[in-house]
């Protein structure tokens, strides 16, 4: 006895859904552990490219809890460049402040050494 009872039917068609599916796509598990996050702005030459820095920072920084690079900005400020960059730091595990600020100072030494570039505050 259904009467004056909410009731819904559906059909599932079990062949269609998973044949939509694509067998290509990856999954990857939400981390953990939460990332930090730094942004880091330098004065340098105009002729100094971002590709440039993005290179160096991948070929001379290979600690493993530096995870992204992302450009931020880039202006004039009085006849040389402000470059700003955004990096991202996560492990599995909760990073403390020293453990990522060892990987900025290198950052940051890299730069400064390689295109004579200064820290923005």
């Amino acid at each position: 006895n259904f009467k004056n009872k909410n009731l819904a039917v559906f059909e599932l068609d079990f062949e269609a859904l998973f044949t939509s599916l694509n067998p290509d796509r990856k999954y990857s598990r939400l981390a953990e552990f939460p990332s930090v996050e730094r942004d880091l702005a330098f004065e340098m030459d105009w002729g100094v490219k971002w590709e440039e820095i993005l290179q160096t920072i991948s070929a001379n920084i290979k600690d493993k809890i530096l995870k992204q690079i992302q450009f931020l900005s880039e202006f004039d400020l009085d006849g040389k460049k402000s470059v700003a960059f955004r990096t991202v730091y996560q492990d599995d595990k909760t990073l403390t402040d020293v453990e990522v600020d060892q990987v900025v100072q290198k950052i940051i030494k890299n730069i400064q050494d390689k295109f004579k570039a200064t820290l923005r505050k």
